[in-house]
């Protein structure tokens, strides 16, 4: 719900996983959000040119126009942390330095800070995580384009 009216109706696994709308997506669990303008969205694929210049893919299935003001949500548990020096193409890749580790439990969350000043976060499963990195550390993040979701800035 928000101010009275009812987002999206589902199960909670639907609505985390592919929310309505930006509201949901940050208002059940946390996303990494991100914002720029669209280029193209192609056979459910939406082609963004971040703020930071960087260009973005990211799964959609709503009606979008280029040039239209977007954003790009990620669930912080469908961001990798790669090392900075690993030789791979990633379409879905930003560099930056670790400013945050934080352990919670069952799991770590580490926050990435981009040239901009973009922070993108990222929980790792403690059973599943590899070696802590360091503060200030620079590495790089990436995400899966189907683990992503484009969305307008405006909604009707």
């Amino acid at each position: 719900m928000n101010r009275g009216r009812v987002e999206q109706v589902g199960s909670p696994q639907e609505v985390y996983e592919r929310p309505a709308n930006l509201f949901v997506a940050d208002f059940i669990g946390s996303s990494n959000i991100l914002m720029g303008s669209l280029v193209d969205c192609i056979d459910g694929v939406a082609a963004v040119r971040l703020d930071s210049g960087a260009l973005m893919n990211a799964a959609s299935e709503l009606k979008l126009v280029p040039g239209q003001r977007v954003a790009i949500a990620i669930r912080p548990d469908d961001v990798q942390l790669i090392p900075e020096d690993t030789r791979q193409q990633d379409q879905n890749r930003l560099f930056g330095r670790v400013t945050k580790v934080s352990f919670l439990g069952t799991h770590r969350q580490i926050v990435v800070t981009t040239g901009d000043g973009t922070e993108v976060t990222i929980r790792q499963s403690l059973t599943a995580a590899g070696e802590l990195p360091s503060p200030d550390e620079a590495v790089s993040v990436n995400w899966l384009i189907e683990r992503s979701t484009c969305f307008p800035m405006t909604e009707e």
